[in-house]
């Protein structure tokens, strides 16, 4: 409760920039500063004029009955009537005040920073850009759960229908949000239920950041708590269903107190560790971006679950200026888009100043379209007419290069198939003659053989023959017959005289 209370503080501190700030709630009670706070988030000044400077009973009085008022305006309602709101007020009573300022902001505040409309628009958005991103991802898919608030039956006031209606659209659009970044390892876990325990980690809040001021918020520096170690629920600590928000928050607020997610002392450290870098994170960007009350504490979140309406004094505020940031964006865009259409439409004013009508603007804006038209063509056709040639060519020019290199591979193959053919012809001639010389030497040398015997055979005859005639016949016969055989020897011999 004391957290509670504090980050109530802090928004009316937040929102009371310029006056001394405040450092409880019962400061509230003399009007001057309840009115202050009304008047800016609000927006409605006339609150102001009506103020009394005194510091009297009186003053005070009147004061509270005229914040009590503007809260009737804008749809508040005080249980007990207006008197009885009045005394509490100015009795300081902190719970009550509490259940005014949740008022102001359900009925005041949420309806200015949360439009329906654009909270529409925008989720329809991301629904499509989460459809394009994960089509084919059953997880992402099944990460966009049924919303936490439903409208019943019992919900007679049409009042706090729409109440529900911007709560349940505000969620949902946070869920879709986170949705997109569920591709990533340290963010597949992120989970948007509730504006308590979803948002207690800090991460969600730091998607937001990062999806629509990426410059202030990086996505790897997001850090991410180590998982719960397994541990079964007690029968006594799981959480039930509740009919009303206001039911749903307290058992919300009784089961986290009774279960304690991180029992490891290691375990706890880095969550402690994570919490405190993802809050850091958030200040720094919050107070970047200004416009957003920074409202929770790293401790406070350590100490017990976030608070819902706190959560959603900080995402309502994000909202609205993630939305205005958008329409600036737009604007400027639209400013630029403009400025580039009014120079565009100069330059083309200029180059027609010839012209004196828009029926001749017109016809001579045609014709030039016609006519460049049909230069472009004719330059086109040119030059495709050129790129044929200059294919063709080398297409040519390739192909007889290509025949020219196959004919010189052709001419060398040939070439040394013949040189080939005739070394073996001369080979085999070779091979050829000298086995004839071999023959014919070999021939005439057993020829020479044989005629030696021969003559060798006939000499010894006729050596033989003349020894017998020498012996059996003498004289004058004697000489003849040897002179006979000499001669004839002679002859065969070839000329050479043998010895008889």
């Amino acid at each position: 409760m004391a957290s509670v209370k504090q980050s109530y503080v802090r928004w009316i501190n937040f929102a009371l920039k310029d006056v001394a700030p405040i450092e409880s709630i019962s400061e509230l009670r003399d009007g001057v500063k309840l009115s202050q706070f009304m008047s800016v988030v609000c927006q409605n000044h006339e609150i102001m004029s009506n103020l009394k400077r005194g510091t009297s009973l009186m003053d005070t009085r009147a004061n509270v009955t005229t914040a009590v008022r503007a809260l009737r305006t804008i749809g508040a309602s005080f249980p007990g009537g207006e008197k009885l709101a009045l005394s509490r007020i100015m009795s300081g009573d902190e719970s009550f005040i509490m259940a005014l300022l949740w008022q102001l902001l359900i009925v005041g505040v949420l309806p200015r920073l949360v439009d329906v409309r654009k909270i529409e628009l925008e989720i329809a958005e991301l629904n499509e850009r989460w459809h394009e991103v994960a089509r084919s991802s059953l997880e992402r898919r099944t990460s966009v759960v049924s919303p936490l608030y439903t409208s019943t039956a019992d919900d007679a006031d049409q009042e706090n229908r729409h109440v529900v209606e911007r709560i349940e659209l505000l969620l949902r659009w946070c869920r879709y949000v986170c949705s997109l970044y569920s591709e990533h390892e340290h963010l597949r876990d992120v989970r948007v239920t509730n504006f308590t325990t979803s948002f207690a980690d800090g991460r969600a809040m730091c998607i937001l950041l990062h999806h629509y001021f990426p410059q202030h918020m990086a996505l790897g520096a997001i850090s991410a708590p180590p998982p719960p170690p397994p541990r079964p629920l007690l029968a006594e600590q799981q959480p039930r269903e509740c009919a009303s928000p206001s039911q749903h928050v307290n058992a919300r607020q009784t089961w986290a107190k009774t279960f304690d997610i991180y029992h490891l002392p290691t375990q706890r450290d880095l969550a402690i560790r994570a919490y405190k870098a993802n809050y850091a994170l958030i200040h720094a960007s919050l107070k970047a971006i200004n416009d957003v009350p920074y409202i929770v504490r790293v401790a406070e979140v350590l100490e017990a679950v976030p608070d819902e309406r706190t959560t959603v004094v900080v995402t309502a505020h994000f909202f609205a200026r993630a939305m205005r940031e958008k329409e600036i964006t737009a604007a400027l865009r639209a400013k630029m888009a403009t400025v580039l259409q009014r120079a565009w439409r100069r330059k083309c004013v200029r180059s027609l100043a010839g012209r004196k009508t828009t029926v001749r603007s017109a016809a001579a804006t045609t014709v030039q379209k016609v006519w460049r038209s049909v230069v472009q063509r004719r330059r086109f056709n040119r030059l495709r007419a050129a790129a044929c040639v200059v294919q063709r060519t080398c297409r040519s020019w390739l192909a007889r290069r290509e025949v020219a290199i196959r004919l010189k591979r052709i001419v060398a193959i040939q070439t040394a198939l013949r040189k080939h053919g005739a070394r073996a012809a001369i080979a085999a001639q070779r091979r050829e003659g000298a086995a004839a010389v071999v023959h014919r030497a070999w021939r005439a040398r057993a020829e020479r053989l044989h005629l030696r015997r021969v003559r060798r055979q006939a000499l010894r005859v006729r050596s033989a023959i003349a020894a017998y005639l020498c012996a059996n016949v003498s004289g004058p016969q004697r000489s003849a017959i040897v002179a006979i055989i000499a001669h004839t020897t002679y002859k065969d011999c070839g000329g050479r005289c043998p010895s008889l």
